[in-house]
Formats: structure tokens, sequence, C-alpha cells
């Protein structure tokens, strides 16, 4: 038994042998999905970094020559454009190099600026692109295979069966003299053929794969173009988003032209691959190299995303013909993917802008120009000719300037007004489009200015609207007697504008930087902590524990109430805690300001993984600034920076 046992295993073995050198996959189903996908985590975790520096360069803007670009004929005469603002404007965005200038040097400035693990930002998404994708790939591939080899077997067969009866009928017909015709089976011998089999297979697998993955892919894109701004926090919420403002359509957002590509790419890869085979062995027999092989196996060959793999023949030995023929299988599979990777980049381009549109095209430009090119293109725009110049048919994702500016007030247009009290409500201005969004990182306010008799006044405040809300951001504003934009604003009308420039302050919240975060607010110093508040509630990787100290007069100043509330009640992380000086008798409450007993018994303990946050009325948080110091907290500084302890806005 134990011999016969051997001696089946021996045969199997050797029939092992003989499909893999003839071509013919042996894996099951499942051992071919999980060698493909375990192919594809690990080739996808070794490459990330490329494909991120890819991914950035290919939505940075074009070096466009902006002189030529400006000079459109304004008239039949052919005139140029004039205007000395534009023509400057346009000077000095040319002396500034893109932000990315290649590979090497956009990895730099990536881990410079974003650390080591932005060389790895959306690879959570990608690798389960690849997952999916390598295994999805290689089954299909595997069975469009095996479906081919047999249908070429049945066709052969038939074939021969017909030539036979060709034959006999000819031998009959010669002895009468009648002419007999067959039809030739050339479908036959098309499939037969190694190369057009792989190529079917190839094909096949790759729309498949892709059209099953996509949604991977378009996560894996939009995550690795976050920088300071982030809409998505995690593979959940982000599919949240998106389903919540395109619906199911769009998750595949830029599919045609991935699907488009796949065919023209597998016939470069695998006519590019067969050409560097066949010149290689022409230049194998030129210097007379020999492998020990006795007879040359066709390779199977299988495209995967960048690569080809081919599997030999298994051979007992392994002399130096057969390690001259590996390098030559890996040098022409390598040069059959950077072929067939550049004839479809087009089509690569074009899926990644079509990926980013919508509700992340304004993370993209954000993150594209710089302040002093986005100054430039504002420039340019303020003219006419100008404007007409930077109309010329290019993707919007390249043209369109983020909302705000760091150094220049943007005029918005007051569209709605919701009164909370007599002298406190909400603003609502319209962006300058439906799909924009504000562009405010976490932490950061912007800054309001007017002329009001005769001298220029600015404030600053905090959008309560959320930094994915599209078209529109609202401020919560107190309107005080001696408040000078205050008033201003309290006294606008619908259709009014105001201008605004952003982002600005020393405060950028990035998930989990602390353990702990206290804050103690007063009235509208609500907006920048429930901005923060938000931004941790909705991160559900964001393990950041918060609670609010938040004192008003009554009540019925408790601005925002309802929804930190129900921020309270749906996480748990979030505690929040109200202080009245003039709280009714039924007031349940803590009642008077708050004191050094409130901050013991609800704040964090001083640590060095901490963080005190403080806004409001002016003689409030001096007052918590000398409280925090004598509980021992760190010293607040004149000006607030982002690793103190205390941080007063």
């Amino acid at each position: 038994m134990i011999k016969q046992g051997s001696h089946d295993a021996k045969q199997d073995n050797s029939t092992k042998r003989t499909s893999i050198a003839a071509g013919t996959p042996t894996l099951s189903k499942t051992e071919t999905v999980l060698c493909g996908a375990t192919a594809g985590v690990v080739s996808r975790f070794v490459i990330a970094p490329l494909d991120v520096v890819k991914i950035r360069l290919q939505m940075q803007t074009q070096r466009k020559d902006l002189s030529t670009l400006l000079r459109r004929k304004a008239g039949p005469s052919g005139s140029v454009i004039s205007s000395e603002a534009a023509l400057a404007a346009a000077k000095r965005l040319q002396q500034h190099q893109p932000k990315y200038k290649g590979m090497f040097s956009g990895m730099a400035m990536i881990v410079r600026e974003e650390g080591i693990r932005g060389l790895w930002k959306g690879n959570m998404a990608a690798e389960y692109l690849y997952l999916t994708y390598s295994g999805i790939q290689f089954l299909v591939y595997q069975q469009t295979k095996v479906f081919l080899n047999r249908t070429s077997e049945v066709s052969a067969q038939k074939a021969i069966a017909v030539k036979n009866a060709v034959i006999t009928t000819t031998s009959a017909s010669a002895a009468t003299g009648a002419v007999v015709t067959a039809p030739l089976h050339v479908v036959s011998a098309f499939t037969s053929s190694s190369a057009v089999q792989s190529f079917i297979a190839g094909a096949n697998a790759g729309i498949v794969a892709t059209a099953c993955t996509y949604p991977f892919d378009l996560l894996r894109t939009r995550f690795a173009i976050q920088r300071d701004v982030k809409i998505y926090t995690g593979i959940v919420q982000a599919c949240r988003h998106i389903f919540r403002k395109d619906g199911l359509k769009g998750f595949y957002r830029g599919m045609s032209p991935a699907l488009i590509q796949v065919v023209p790419y597998m016939g470069m890869m695998f006519g590019s691959y067969d050409t560097l085979k066949h010149l290689a062995s022409w230049f194998r027999e030129k210097a007379n190299v020999k492998s020990s092989y006795s007879k040359p196996t066709t390779p199977t060959t299988l495209a995967t995303k960048g690569s080809i793999i081919s599997v030999q023949g298994e051979q007992p030995v392994r002399t130096v013909g057969q390690v001259l023929l590996g390098l030559e299988d890996f040098l022409c599979g390598a040069l059959s993917g950077i072929i067939s990777k550049t004839g479809v980049y087009p089509l690569d381009m074009v899926r990644k802008r079509l990926q980013i549109q919508g509700s992340e095209q304004q993370k993209v430009t954000a993150s594209i120009y710089s302040p002093q090119q986005s100054a430039a293109l504002s420039a340019v725009t303020s003219a006419t000719s100008a404007v007409r110049a930077t109309q010329e048919p290019l993707p919007t994702t390249v043209w369109k300037l983020p909302p705000l500016h760091a150094k220049e007030y943007r005029k918005f247009t007051l569209v709605e007004k919701i009164v909370l009290s007599p002298n406190t409500a909400m603003y609502k201005f319209a962006l300058p489009s439906k799909d924009d969004v504000l562009n405010l990182p976490i932490g950061q306010h912007v800054t309001v200015m007017a002329n009001i008799n005769g001298k220029d006044v600015s404030r600053s405040y905090t959008p309560t609207s959320g930094s994915e809300d599209l078209g529109y951001f609202v401020l919560c504003i107190k309107s005080y007697p001696q408040g000078n934009i205050s008033g201003m604003i309290s006294k606008l009308a619908i259709g009014d504008q105001i201008n605004v420039r952003g982002p600005k302050g020393h405060f950028n919240y990035t998930p989990n930087m602390c353990r702990a975060i206290g804050m103690i607010a007063g009235g509208t110093g609500i907006t920048p902590m429930l901005q923060l508040i938000r931004s941790i509630a909705r991160n559900p990787e964001d393990k950041t524990l918060v609670t609010l100290l938040f004192a008003n007069v009554t009540e019925k100043d408790i601005l925002l109430r309802n929804e930190l509330d129900q921020l309270s009640k749906e996480h748990p992380q979030f505690k929040v805690h109200y202080v009245l000086s003039r709280a009714a008798e039924d007031w349940t409450g803590a009642r008077g300001y708050i004191n050094a007993e409130m901050i013991k018994e609800h704040m964090p303990a001083p640590a060095s993984d901490i963080k005190i946050l403080l806004c409001g009325p002016q003689p409030m948080v001096s007052s918590m600034v000398k409280i925090t110091q004598d509980l021992g907290y760190e010293k607040v500084n004149a000006i607030s920076k982002p690793h103190d302890q205390v941080f007063r806005f």
C-alpha cells in the first residue's frame, strides 16, 4: 500500500511537472486566489511610495508657459493682452517650479512635510484593491486559459476528423472526377497559439478585476492626494461620504478609461514581450550561450499591474544557461511592463483626474498651488482678457482656484441669516461654486475685513460649518455695541458681501495628537471647539478623549446646544458640562463662573500627552490662564504654539 501510494505520488508529481512545462495551470482555484492576493499585497506595500508620488505628480498643475498662455488674440487685429498686472503675475508664476519636480525630490518633500507615513497614504485602500484585484485577476486568468485550452483541443479534434473526411472523400472523388472542398478550422489554429491565449486571458482577467475592484482604486487615489485638510478619515467614512454625495455612481468615476486601457495595455505588453524574447534568443544564439533545456519551453505569462510573471518548466539542475534565461525573462518582463504602461499612461492620467472630481476636487487644487502660485493666478484672472486666456479647454482640477487665499481678501455673498438671539445670528455665505469646499484645516480660522470710518478693521472667526460642506460656509457671530466687525455684519442684507481671507492660526489638529483634550469656552468661543469636536467624533480612528466646560450667562445663551448634546450622546469619548452665571432656579447644571474646582474635576490632569484649549471673552480667558498655571499646567505663552500644553485661540 505504501509503495503504491509512493508510486501514485510520483505519477502526480510527474504529471504536475509535465503540466507546468506545457503551460497548463496546476493550482486549485483557492490556491490561485491566495497566491495572487498575497503577491498583490506584498508588491503593493513595496511600491506604495512610488505610487503616491506618481498620483501627486498626475494631479499637479502642468508647467504651462504663461507668457504664451496670456498671448491670446483679443480681436481681429491679433492684439495681445496688455495688462501689466497680468503679465507681471505670469512672470512671477513662471519663476516658481512645480511643487513636485520628480520621483526622488517628490518623495523627499513628502517625508519632510508629512513624515515617512506620508509615503503610504491611502495604502490601506490600495492593499484592499490589490488583495482583491490580484486574486480575481489570477483566478479569471487561470479559468480563461483552461477554457481556451479545452476549446482549442475540441477544435483540433474536429479539424483532424474533418481532414480525414476530406482525404477519404477526395480519394473517392478522384475516381469519379468530382471536386470536393472542406472548411479549414482557422479558429483552431488561432486559439491554440500560446501568445493569443495569453492575450485573451490577460485582457479578460484585467477587465473583470478592474470592474470588480474599481471603488478601491478610486479610494486609493483620493486618500493619496490628501494633505493638511482631510475629508476622508477612514475607508468606511469615505464610502459613506461618497455614497451620500454621489450615490453608487460616485464609486465609478473614471472607470471608462480604466476599462478601455486594459486591451491596448495587454496587447502592447504581450506584443513587446514576445518581440523582446525573440531578440534575446537571437543575441543568445549569436553569443553561443546554451541552456541545459533539451527542449525549449514556452513560458506561461500572466499580466499583473505593471509586470509579467513567467512560469518555466521545472528542471532538476540549474545551470549558468538557466540563470541567464531567468534573467532574460525578468528583463523582458520589466521592459514590456514599462512599454505598456507608458503607452496607456494618458488614459491613466484621465482616469486619475476623473476620480477626484466632485467634493475632493478642491482638496487637490489646494495642495497643488503654492501661495505664490495662487496669488499669481489670482492677479492673472483679475484682468478680463486674462480670464479669457485661462479658459482654454483644460481640466478644471488644474485651473480652478481654492476659495480661500491666505494673503488675499476675497468677496463672499451673504445668502442666509438665522437669528439665534437678539444679538447672535448664524450667517451663511456662498462659495464661488456649489461644488466648492472651504479648505480650512482643523483648528484654523478666517479673517473678516471691512473699511469702517476710513480705516481697515479686521477680526477672526471660526466657521461652524463642516469642512466637507459644499458651496457655503457659516459664521456664528455675536454682535457687541463696541464691535466694529460684528456690528457691520449684523447690518448685512441678503446679497451683501464681506471680505475674507484664510486660513489663519497657529493650531493645526491632527488625529490622535494627544491622549486627551480639555476645552474651556465662553459664548461664541465655542466655534473653534465645535470644529475640533466634530473632527474627532467623525473619525472612528481618532481615540482622543474630549471634555468641554462651556460658560454662558443664561440657558438661552448656550449656542449650538442641540448639536453639542447630540455629539455627546452619540460619542462617549466627548463630554460637555454647561456653566451659567445667571441660572434660573430650575437649572440643574453648574452655576457661577468656571473656577479651579471645576477644572480639577472635569479637565485632564497635567501631563505630557494632554492639551487645554481656551477661547472666549478676554476677561474670562485671562482668568483661565492664571487658574491653569496655579493648578500645575504649563505657563501660557503670549502667542500660543501648536506644541503648547495650554493653547488659547
